[in-house]
């Protein structure tokens, strides 16, 4: 399944466009699917929509999960590093 961001909310600013894009993709990553995001005609996103949209798939499944079942395509380099720092800072949160 491909989910293609600019479909659900106008852009990844925001808390409020985060949990849309957490409720489409949550449910499928718990129940072990596989989501494919697309960023096509994104530029960047805030820390406030990924603190929404993917920081708290943490709460549901491991990080290993979601390395595994969580895609994403049609990406920049600066939206990858900042999914990955967001994970990562997560991750260093929950352990200490």
């Amino acid at each position: 399944m491909v989910i293609m961001i600019r479909d659900h909310v106008s852009g990844c600013n925001t808390n409020q466009e985060g949990e849309v894009i957490y409720n489409l993709i949550a449910p499928k990553i718990e129940h072990g699917q596989t989501v494919t995001i697309s960023f096509k005609g994104i530029t960047s996103v805030s820390t406030s929509f990924l603190n929404t949209a993917i920081a708290p798939l943490l709460e549901v499944v491991s990080f290993d999960s979601i390395k595994r079942q969580l895609k994403v395509v049609e990406s920049t380099r600066f939206i990858n590093s900042m999914i990955v720092k967001r994970l990562n800072d997560e991750i260093t949160l929950v352990r200490n």
